[in-house]
């Protein structure tokens, strides 16, 4: 069962995912006169997968019913109608989402890392393009969902976010979105763009945060000394540009949540709009975990199976070990080369006995070595030496 599970993705983002929230101590049951017939660990999961596959409620539960695997993986006896789906989705407070987000980011992200923060848009417009240019839509700024995120750089993950449905300004979010990424882990750094420059904003991450601020400064043709703000002009005096191209980062981020999870939110009200952005990121976030823990599994296997051999004095022998140490069957076969050579030479067999020196010798010393996989490396080492014994051997015939 192990085997089929680390094999199937999906099997697996059921399987952390739940064991997270098992860790984050969120109960099976909002509430003792719940109806119990699905849990609030099947409900999250479920609605991630949804995030997950970009599908509408409807589509989405129409999906579950050929997925018979996954089913019976998540515990679920049958498949609860999509307006289940919806109202558990309106009844999740978006704050207990972010904690969730944010716990499992915190699962990848390092310690010290460079924390980058940006925003982007979520579209909430329905109709088409070709639509807009028919009807001549006078309006050009379309409604929108705003999000502020704060990411690793390294690992790429999602560290804090924050939703607005109304246009404001980057850096009213700053402190926000910044402190809740320290409560998740420690940063050694923090890069923005030129939305977030202000003296305040510096201060904030230096001060606050205990994290160097790089953050692009604007009007940069200005002299320094026009410029304002003591830690501006200390920061656009050394301009630390190396860490700065770290900051690109994030934009990456954005580009793959929009591609592979969709850049339209679908839902109607304030509280769904912000939860569905929200497992939107709770999707990329599990999926990242997940690889990285795969590719921990990998490395530590392969280190395993290139453990060195145990001390000597010890009972553990494995199958690799030598029954005769290679430097013994090296003098063995030095040995054997002396005694049996003049005694060879006499058939006076020319073939005969080159074939034995160049091939019986590697062989032999394999056998007694016991390691059959240094047959190449013992031809090369004798190679030369026995190139030496029938030249010694020809010799004394007289060729």
């Amino acid at each position: 069962m192990s085997q089929v599970i680390y094999s199937n993705q999906y099997l697996l983002l059921v399987k952390d995912l739940v064991g997270w929230l098992v860790s984050l101590g969120v109960e099976e049951y909002s509430s003792k006169y719940s109806r119990k017939d699905y849990t609030q660990h099947q409900h999250i999961v479920l609605l991630v997968l949804r995030a997950h596959e970009r599908k509408a409620y409807r589509d989405f539960v129409q999906w579950l019913g050929v997925c018979d695997r996954l089913l019976d993986f998540l515990g679920l006896t049958k498949i609860p109608h999509y307006t289940t789906l919806q109202k558990a989705a309106s009844r999740l407070r978006p704050g207990f989402l972010e904690e969730l987000m944010g716990y499992i980011g915190g699962l990848v992200a390092e310690e010290g890392c460079v924390v980058g923060i940006d925003s982007t848009g979520f579209s909430l417009d329905y109709s088409s393009r070709h639509y807009c240019l028919r009807i001549k839509r006078a309006d050009k700024h379309k409604n929108y969902l705003k999000l502020s995120m704060a990411a690793d750089m390294n690992s790429q993950v999602v560290l804090s976010a924050r939703m607005r449905l109304q246009r404001r300004h980057d850096s009213i979010d700053l402190e926000t979105v910044l402190q809740r990424a320290k409560d998740v882990v420690d940063m050694s750094a923090v890069v923005a763009d030129k939305g977030y420059d202000s003296e305040e904003n510096i201060s904030f991450i230096e001060e606050k945060l205990h994290a160097r601020a790089v953050i692009s400064l604007k009007n940069l043709d200005k002299p320094l000394k026009k410029t304002k703000g003591k830690r501006r002009r200390k920061l656009k005096r050394r301009f630390p540009k190396r860490l700065y191209r770290q900051r690109s980062k994030a934009e990456t981020v954005f580009s793959v949540v929009k591609r592979e999870y969709g850049e339209t939110i679908l839902s109607r009200t304030q509280r769904t709009k912000k939860n569905e952005c929200y497992f939107k990121l709770i999707a990329y976030n599990t999926k990242k975990a997940i690889n990285k823990l795969e590719t921990l599994t990998v490395i530590e296997g392969f280190y395993r199976a290139n453990k060195p051999l145990e001390e000597k004095g010890s009972s553990n022998r494995t199958k690799e070990t030598p029954i005769i140490p290679f430097e013994f069957g090296v003098i063995v076969m030095g040995i054997s080369d002396v005694i049996l050579l003049p005694g060879i030479a006499c058939l006076n067999q020319g073939i005969v006995l080159i074939a034995v020196l160049l091939f019986g010798s590697p062989l032999l010393l394999a056998i007694l070595t016991g390691d059959f996989k240094k047959i190449g490396t013992a031809f090369i080492k004798f190679f030369m030496l026995q190139l030496l014994f029938v030249a010694v051997i020809l010799w004394t015939m007289g060729v």
